[in-house]
């Protein structure tokens, strides 16, 4: 039984779920193209404020509610937030209003997997503020291998990729005040660009699983 990272096998194993006969098959993710890196750098030039991203929607359970209460407490308004826009019915943000909120705010479109250059190329920061153990964390992974730093809850799997330290992973809860801390040391800190950080790829989840196939016929 394969399962895209430790924490999901742990977690069915210690469920009943076959024990024993796991085995983590990660996800592969797709990787930027040749042109990315230079339009990051084009729109870094362009307008030098830090870029926050998230794209989880307006619910409970992916942190929205941490995330404005964190933003509203900061004092400065030096930077941008793009917020995408992921229904298909242009639902997610439909009647939210960001005017009592510090910063430049933007809901951008939804993108496909081939447009997904774009809107990382003008984002530095992904908030990833999950309020439940996920398996894996796909949108978390597509920004590290494109040099987005990561700020994310301590979620599961989604903290497997080795970016992210122990002591830098939020904890899930109500409580704005970490985040806080870390937006206002990203702001603090800019610029400071980040190197793109390994992950699985399309190419690496294939040879992954021809070697689990291997195994399992043997």
């Amino acid at each position: 039984i394969t399962y895209p990272s430790q924490f999901a096998l742990d977690l069915c194993e210690a469920s009943g779920l076959a024990p024993g006969r796991g085995v983590v098959w990660e996800n592969g993710v797709r990787s930027p193209s040749g042109g990315f890196f230079g339009a990051q750098e084009v729109r870094r030039a362009r307008d030098p404020r830090l870029v926050f991203g998230f794209v989880g929607g307006p619910s409970m359970i992916k942190g929205w509610p941490i995330i404005r209460a964190a933003f509203k407490t900061l004092t400065r308004s030096d930077f941008r937030v793009e917020l995408v826009e992921g229904s298909l019915d242009g639902s997610w943000w439909r009647g939210h209003d960001f005017s009592d909120l510090p910063g430049d705010w933007q809901v951008v479109p939804r993108f496909e997997q081939a447009q997904m250059d774009r809107f990382y190329a003008g984002i530095d920061v992904l908030l990833f503020m999950s309020q439940w153990k996920e398996t894996f964390g796909l949108a978390l992974r597509e920004a590290l291998v494109r040099g987005i730093r990561v700020i994310q809850t301590d979620s599961g799997g989604t903290t497997e990729h080795g970016a992210t330290a122990p002591d830098d992973l939020i904890p899930i809860g109500p409580d704005p005040k970490a985040l806080r801390t870390q937006l206002e040391a990203a702001l603090e800190a800019h610029p400071a660009p980040v190197e793109p950080h390994p992950v699985t790829s399309f190419a690496d989840q294939a040879r992954a699983f021809e070697a689990v196939l291997s195994e399992a016929l043997t």
